[in-house]
This record gives structure tokens, C-alpha cells and sequence, in this order.
């Protein structure tokens, strides 16, 4: 028996657990168990002992272990729940129990004792992930939705860490991204390992969608360098200055080189799929495009001279 508050204290710190948040779940298991050699002999001989503090603390192990090691704790199913931990601990805690009595596994130490949980857990949460896995395919609401509320917030912190949170939505990126990885996982059946490697794919698309939001940015702002600042008001063709000018130069290409223009900027397509569309080469595309954006930046200085 523990004799003392201190001694108990002492175990309390050893679990792991706030004895101020579970002391009342944990009086009645310190007056069977002492330490956790008492605490394994107990189980071997299948004497009864409260399960509450037990599984409160194997569910204090498992978090810190899949925090760790960047594991999704909701992402399994069992039994057909999804991320119903309580049944998790449950099966942990019976795994624990059948395998002190068969002496599968030999534990005298509190290290031993911690590293089997989190070994049990290991096994059966790759086992519960790969359901699932399953679901995510067959379109399961309640999965995805679990999968989509972890990922959106994720994404917030992989803009904020590479300073991009204020140029780029993470809303618009998530959402983007997202798309993808539901698309890639029920038409092509994609099969994860564990959630690290789902998690791992969703970033790569994401750090794809984020390199395509900051193309359109260079090419927005590559063409607006060449439009000027401020326009006279001769200049104007609508309500905004700017638009005027652009609007009233363009009309000076030939046709193909503002269907080029329009496709590129507007339409936001590649060249290679505007030069399908035109039928001429992907070369030919670009070299158009060039001199298209040399003549718009001729006619804008030819004009801004004549103002002058």
C-alpha cells in the first residue's frame, strides 16, 4: 500500500496524470496498486482493478505519443465508430491486459509498461486507419469531414510558418487542396499507410496549389507594370483609368495577339493549352505572346510621350 501523500504524489507524477484534475479517480486505484510491478501482478493474476484512471492515463500516453510523431488520433475507425477514443483505450487496455496473462510480454518497469501501450496503440491504430482509408474512398461524410476540419487548420499554420498567411486565402488553398486530395483518393483508390501519409500527400498538393496562387500573382503583376500609373483623361474608355488605357492599346494588336493576351491573363490558361485551342505551336504561342507584350509596352510609351 502507499502510506503517505508524498509516496502518493510520487506515482501520481509517475503516471503522468494532474493529480489535482484526477485525484478523486485515482484514491481508489492507489489503494490497490503501490507501484507498477503490484500493478502488473495484479493484472497477471486477473484481479479487478478500476479501469477509469487506468484508461485516463493510457489516453494521457497515446496523445503525447501521436502528438509526437504527428499521428491523427480521430482518423481510425473501429467497430464501425469513427474516432470513438473511449473504445480505443478499451481495446488497448483488454491487449494489455491478455498479453501480461498469456506473458506474451514481460514488463517490469514503468518505461516497459508505457512502451507496450504505445506499441498496442501503434497496431491498432494503423489497423483503424486503414478502415478508415475506406471510407475516405466510398465518400464517407462524417470521415471527410473529420479529415476536412484538421487539414483547414493545418493549412492556416503551413501558410503562417512560411510568412505567406497574408498574400495567400488559406480558405481559397484548402479548399483547392482539398478538391484534389477527394478527387485522387475515390477515383484512384489511394491507400495510406497511416494518417501521417495522408497527411504528407495533402501538402504536397498544397504546396503545388500555393506555387500556382503565386504564378498568377507574377503574371497579374508582370502585366500591370507595364500599364501607367495614372492616365489622362483623353486616355479614358470606362470608368477606371487604368482599364481605359489598357482597353484602348489592345485594340491596337492584330487579332491573334489579344486572343492571346486575354486567354493568358484573363482566362488564366497556359500557353500550351491556348496554342491547342489556336492550333499552332506552343512556340509560336509564346512568341506571339512576347510580341504582343513588347508592342502593348511600345504603344504605352509612345503615348505617354505624346502627352508629354
Amino acid at each position: 500500500m502507499v502510506h503517505n501523500v508524498t509516496e502518493k504524489h510520487y506515482f501520481y507524477k509517475k503516471l503522468g496524470i494532474n493529480c489535482n484534475i484526477w485525484l478523486a479517480h485515482l484514491i481508489s486505484f492507489m489503494q490497490q496498486v503501490d507501484n507498477i510491478s503490484d500493478f502488473v501482478s495484479a493484472l497477471s493474476r486477473g484481479k479487478h482493478l478500476p479501469e477509469k484512471p487506468v484508461l485516463e492515463h493510457m489516453g494521457i500516453v497515446i496523445r503525447q505519443w501521436c502528438r509526437k510523431h504527428k499521428y491523427e488520433i480521430t482518423w481510425f475507425s473501429l467497430d464501425g465508430k469513427i474516432g470513438d477514443e473511449h473504445a480505443l483505450y478499451h481495446k488497448i487496455y483488454r491487449q494489455l491486459v491478455d498479453d501480461i496473462i498469456s506473458k506474451v510480454v514481460t514488463i517490469s518497469s514503468y518505461a516497459d509498461y508505457k512502451k507496450h501501450v504505445v506499441f498496442i496503440a501503434e497496431g491498432l491504430m494503423r489497423e483503424g486507419f486503414s478502415s478508415f482509408n475506406g471510407l475516405l474512398i466510398d465518400g464517407c461524410n462524417n470521415a471527410w469531414k473529420r479529415v476536412a476540419t484538421m487539414l483547414r487548420m493545418y493549412t492556416t499554420v503551413w501558410l503562417n510558418n512560411r510568412g505567406l498567411s497574408l498574400e495567400y486565402s488559406s480558405d481559397v488553398l484548402h479548399h483547392q487542396s482539398l478538391i484534389v486530395l477527394f478527387e485522387k483518393i475515390s477515383q484512384m483508390k489511394l491507400i495510406f499507410a497511416d494518417s501521417c501519409e495522408l497527411k504528407s500527400y495533402y501538402f504536397r498538393i498544397l504546396e503545388n496549389k500555393s506555387r500556382e496562387e503565386h504564378r498568377k500573382v507574377l503574371k497579374s503583376r508582370r502585366f500591370t507594370d507595364i500599364i501607367p500609373e495614372r492616365c489622362d483623361e483623353d486616355m479614358l474608355n470606362g470608368p477606371d483609368e487604368r482599364v481605359g488605357c489598357v482597353k484602348e492599346q489592345i485594340e491596337k494588336l492584330d487579332g491573334m495577339e489579344k486572343r492571346i493576351l486575354s486567354a493568358y491573363f484573363v482566362q488564366e490558361k497556359k500557353l500550351a493549352e491556348i496554342a491547342g485551342e489556336l492550333q499552332i505551336t506552343a512556340e509560336n504561342c509564346r512568341v506571339i505572346k512576347h510580341r504582343a507584350m513588347k508592342r502593348l509596352m511600345n504603344l504605352f510609351a509612345a503615348k505617354k510621350n505624346c502627352n508629354h
